[in-house]
């Protein structure tokens, strides 16, 4: 299974009193007074400030998908200092619509949501980070947005089978001069090490790659891995 969402995360420090995205309120999130970002279908993002209360947290179980898969790592992020946003992509948790054939539409949304950020949290430097079927979408934006400063991979699907979809954005993150860190397990599933280095041969400008020893693609996906994406996020932060 291919999760379609990814995560954009500002590198500006946290302001005590910013306001949440989804709206739920009490302390670490409440209503904004200013409009969605322009991209139809979208559900409202998951800003995290800061780590939530354990209470509220138990309050939310069973309640409607709040771009869980980089929930975690959104949440460490916000305990060690930085701002967060998370969304689900067209067609995935609450965003409605569907998702398109070529990923055009999606890349529109990433360029979207990164927009909305910069015009409403008074944050300039974005690192985009994209996790399985959101790290090509991700990637194909990274040049689209003048704040992005950076971009993260987490997966990408880089093997024969998965460019039979994803192969078309390639080029526009290999091409980026922008810095740029790919994560990957090296049982992956969908790329293999020789796959991921062969295509990283021919990337522009700065590129680094961390891998993840015996760990499948789903693996690194679950929340065991998020202290460690975490850290390595962090690591590549302070380097920019």
């Amino acid at each position: 299974m291919i999760v379609t969402q990814l995560a954009a995360f500002g590198t500006s420090g946290p302001t005590a009193n910013s306001p949440a995205i989804d709206g739920s309120a009490q302390d670490f999130r409440r209503d904004v007074p200013f409009d969605m970002p322009h991209s139809p279908g979208l559900a409202p993002p998951t800003f995290f400030n800061r780590l939530p209360d354990p209470n509220l947290q138990s309050k939310r179980r069973g309640q409607a998908n709040l771009q869980g898969l980089l929930k975690g790592i959104a949440v460490g992020l916000a305990e060690r200092g930085h701002k967060a946003v998370t969304f689900d992509m067209r067609g995935v948790g609450r965003s409605t619509g569907w998702p398109s054939l070529t990923g055009s539409s999606e890349i529109r949304d990433v360029v979207a949501v990164c927009k909305w950020v910069c015009e409403n949290m008074s944050t300039h430097r974005i690192l985009l980070v994209g996790s399985s079927a959101g790290v090509p979408i991700s990637g194909s934006a990274v040049d689209k947005i003048k704040q992005v400063v950076g971009y993260i991979s987490l997966g990408y699907p880089f093997g024969l089978m998965a460019s039979i979809l994803f192969g078309r954005h390639h080029k526009a993150i290999l091409q980026s001069p922008k810095p740029k860190l790919f994560v990957m397990g090296t049982r992956d599933g969908f790329t293999s090490v020789k796959q991921l280095n062969k295509k990283l041969k021919s990337a522009a400008g700065r590129v680094e790659t961390h891998l993840i020893e015996g760990v499948s693609h789903f693996q690194m996906e679950g929340p065991s891995y998020d202290a460690q994406m975490v850290d390595l996020i962090l690591v590549f932060i302070a380097s920019l």
